[in-house]
């Protein structure tokens, strides 16, 4: 089995996070096997999909996480953990509480990244 299943809204998520996840020395973790995959519906797709399609690798993979963006056309919530205590219920519906979890990033993973702060 591997470790982590990431499940991420677009292709910058994807870069971003498999970039973390090479680093393992900067996170203070060991390494892991991990796979990555990028829901086509992108933020919408992961907030309305995202448990279904996750639970298909809880047989292949020990740990699933979901990473969208708060802000996208539609999203039902205006703040980040509003988003994240959704997801966790429904998580929790599907019974993948303790498997998976939810990351809601505000703002957008670009300005995170390529902000100045170190």
């Amino acid at each position: 089995m591997r470790d982590l299943i990431c499940l991420v809204a677009d292709k910058n998520m994807e870069a971003a996070i498999g970039g973390l996840l090479e680093r393992p020395q900067a996170l203070g973790i060991r390494p892991i096997t991990y796979d990555l995959v990028v829901h086509p519906r992108h933020d919408p797709g992961c907030f309305h999909e995202g448990w279904e399609l996750l639970s298909i690798y809880r047989r292949t993979h020990y740990h699933g996480l979901m990473v969208l963006d708060l802000a996208w056309t539609g999203a039902p919530v205006n703040t980040a953990l509003e988003m994240e205590t959704m997801l966790t219920k429904q998580s929790e519906k599907e019974g993948l509480n303790g498997w998976a979890t939810a990351v809601v990033i505000d703002p957008e993973l670009e300005v995170w990244v390529f902000n100045n702060s170190p």
